[in-house]
């Protein structure tokens, strides 16, 4: 980043990560799936799906009990 801050690489994909259908994930959470249900019936992590969400476009809804 433009800070020189090093980061340090992403973690390991989750086995189905690179097989999970970014199309479906998100009809799923239009359709008003949490971020946990889609991931566990998928086999990834939420981090996996709340990624693919994101480079997709989809506007994330806010987290339950979180004040914004």
């Amino acid at each position: 980043r433009d800070t020189g801050i090093a980061l340090r690489p992403r973690g390991r994909p989750s086995p189905g990560a690179l097989t999970a259908p970014v199309d479906q994930i998100i009809e799923r959470y239009r359709n008003g799936e949490s971020v946990a249900t889609i991931a566990s019936t998928m086999g990834v992590s939420p981090n996996t799906v709340r990624n693919r969400l994101i480079d997709a476009g989809e506007q994330l809804r806010p987290r339950p009990g979180w004040k914004r």
